[in-house]
């Protein structure tokens, strides 16, 4: 049977507490470098269980963190087909990268080849001055695979503040990941790094405020479900990535661009942009900013405005010298500084373009 474990916080209350019973490991933490303890736990878990035809390495479990703080100076390494969570929720568990914390993030999974994780119902808090990320995903194979060829993990539920990089950093080849339910505030850089992020879904996503995109979408084949960015310094959704979907997503009052368009074969489809170059002085920004000689963009049902009196969005939508080829582009726009719709708005072969409004 799977493992189960159960870290106390150093602030635990005595009566949450319970003796180990049932094959269950207990922990308690100091409350200083508490990755050491929790990362015992996941180390006991993870050799615990028995092998099966889907998971032929054996091992895995639940490791539950109990308590309202938990410090750590270097990171949480998850192992496969662990579930790492909180019992109080993402407003009572919270995990904090104390002063000093050196590491890439507070919690990493995939260093090595890793699958079948799942993170959940924390608030992940860093150091708001360093570098490390809230979670670190690397999905690269530098091993035999254990089961599956693709990780194939799991984020919710989570609240991810103060991290010095960026709230979630998808690296080399993340593959088949579901992220949902997270809302990640005042990230160094990126709310959201997906330069690795293949075949894979998020949604219910907010972002509220980050140094660098508020989604930094490559990789490839995932989907953007009612995923929100406010308050980037650079671009809302900064997209690189191919055959993409974006759907229902919504920037607010980005530096930059709210939604730039770099890559072709790309759906959009009732996404909204609201008030694009906040703070950048004469109008330079756009709702929508789609890059020259794209190919196969299908943009639908979205709206694009400045709701501000003294508009800084300069265009609802902008498209480069070569417009886009075998494309529907098609947006309400009002409000804006320069216009509805600026750039090359001559139709690119076998486009359509339908922008309306002011």
């Amino acid at each position: 049977m799977p493992g189960m474990a159960v870290v106390y916080s150093s602030d635990c209350p005595a009566g949450l507490k319970r003796a180990a019973a049932d094959g269950t490991y207990v922990y308690q933490c100091s409350g200083t470098s508490d990755q050491t303890v929790i990362n015992a736990a996941i180390s006991a878990v993870a050799a615990t269980g028995q092998t099966s035809s889907s998971k032929p390495s054996g091992g895995g479990g639940s490791v539950l963190l109990v308590g309202y703080n938990f410090n750590l100076t270097a990171p949480i390494q998850l192992q496969s087909w662990v579930d790492l969570g909180g019992a109080f929720g993402r407003a009572g568990c919270q995990v904090n990268a104390s002063p000093g914390f050196s590491g890439m993030a507070l919690i990493v999974t995939g260093q090595t080849y890793t699958e079948m994780t799942t993170v959940h119902d924390l608030m992940l808090n860093g150091s708001g001055s360093g570098t490390e990320h809230g979670i670190y995903c690397n999905g690269q194979v530098t091993q035999t695979p254990f089961t599956y060829s693709d990780p194939v993990h799991k984020i919710r539920d989570l609240v991810i503040m103060n991290s010095g990089g960026a709230g979630l950093y998808f690296d080399t080849a993340v593959r088949v990941t579901h992220v949902s339910g997270l809302r990640i505030g005042k990230a160094g850089t990126y709310g959201i790094y997906g330069g690795g992020l293949v075949d894979s879904y998020l949604s219910d996503v907010q972002i509220l405020g980050s140094g660098s995109d508020g989604v930094y979408a490559a990789g490839g084949d995932t989907t953007y479900n009612n995923v929100r960015s406010d308050n980037s310094h650079a671009n809302g959704f900064n997209i690189q990535s191919t055959r993409t979907a974006f759907v229902n997503c919504q920037a607010e009052d980005s530096t930059q661009h709210n939604f730039s368009i770099q890559s072709g074969k790309v759906l959009l489809a009732g996404c909204v942009s609201d008030s694009a170059g906040l703070g950048s002085g004469s109008p330079t920004y756009d709702g929508f900013n789609i890059a020259t000689g794209l190919t196969d963009i299908s943009m639908t049902g979205c709206q694009s405005y400045d709701r501000n009196g003294s508009p800084h969005q300069r265009y609802g939508v902008f498209i480069g010298t070569t417009g886009p080829t075998q494309s529907r582009v098609q947006c309400n726009t009002y409000g804006n500084a320069t216009g509805s719709f600026g750039g090359n708005t001559t139709p690119g072969t076998g486009s359509v373009y339908d922008v309306y409004g002011t």
